[in-house]
């Protein structure tokens, strides 16, 4: 088993239930060290010792060829999923609304009966679950939830996606994570020469995070914190997602069982 080391985003604090002073108090510090990497001035090692907590790519490479990196987008169908994370969540979100694939396995996955199924004119789901370049796969850094496409300026966006239920994350965690995701790319396309490339061309991807507005008719923790932050004009948050782009989902009740969902 790898060792495990902490990252930045591995020191931020989960939100408590139902105290919004005390959460922010748990977004301070990272939200301080974010704000450095966002920089405009700041050099990718600097943004990268920031992320990685001190520690060296050289320090946290695993090495070795990872196959699921190798056959990067190769996906003609899914083998249906179990569970309610993020993980079975993005993948449906990519099979059910992709183009020309086969849906023959979604009889055996626990999703039949509430599919989710894209209903955002400007935004496709265009991949998920994308892991590093296996040059640089690192301990303790998995793998980006969701490329999202915007179909009107043709930019990806690689999003750190939560799921609705049961889900205290705290939005410096989410940022702290997709940040380190992206910061590796740039680091990879630096020693590579080349950017991160998805099976129709070279993109670069820009960070983003994504989290539901509500589960049973309440707002999601990450949704009522992200208001708060937004009513209280705090200044590093707004640096943050002056660079960050968030995506706030919403469920669309589309009759028959089947669950709807729109990118914000």
């Amino acid at each position: 088993m790898s060792k495990k080391f902490n990252l930045l985003m591995d020191t931020c604090k989960n939100y408590v239930k139902s105290n919004k002073e005390e959460n922010r108090e748990r977004d301070k510090e990272p939200f301080n060290k974010l704000v450095k990497v966002i920089d405009n001035n700041s050099k990718l090692e600097q943004r990268l010792d920031i992320l990685l907590n001190g520690y060296t790519m050289s320090k946290l490479a695993k090495g070795g060829e990872s196959p699921a990196a190798l056959n990067r987008g190769n996906r003609p169908e899914c083998g249906g999923v179990n569970g309610d994370t993020e993980h079975p969540m993005t993948k449906c979100m990519y099979y059910n609304n992709k183009e020309n694939t086969s849906n023959n396995k979604c009889e055996k996955c626990f999703l039949k009966k509430t599919p989710w199924v894209n209903r955002s004119k400007r935004y496709e789901v265009f991949n998920y679950q994308i892991p590093m370049p296996f040059k640089h796969r690192i301990c303790s850094v998995g793998k980006i939830d969701l490329i999202v496409k915007d179909k009107v300026d043709n930019k990806l966006f690689a999003v750190e996606v939560k799921p609705e239920k049961g889900n205290n994350e705290s939005l410096s965690r989410m940022m702290a994570e997709i940040l380190t995701y992206t910061t590796i790319l740039e680091y990879s396309a630096q020693k590579n020469g080349e950017e991160y490339q998805l099976l129709d061309g070279k993109y670069q991807l820009s960070p983003a995070i994504a989290f539901f507005e509500k589960y049973d008719g309440k707002e999601t923790k990450q949704c009522e914190m992200y208001n708060y932050y937004n009513d209280i004009h705090d200044e590093n948050f707004n640096k943050l997602i002056g660079k960050i782009s968030v995506f706030i989902i919403k469920k669309i009740d589309m009759g028959n069982g089947i669950q709807g969902f729109e990118f914000t």
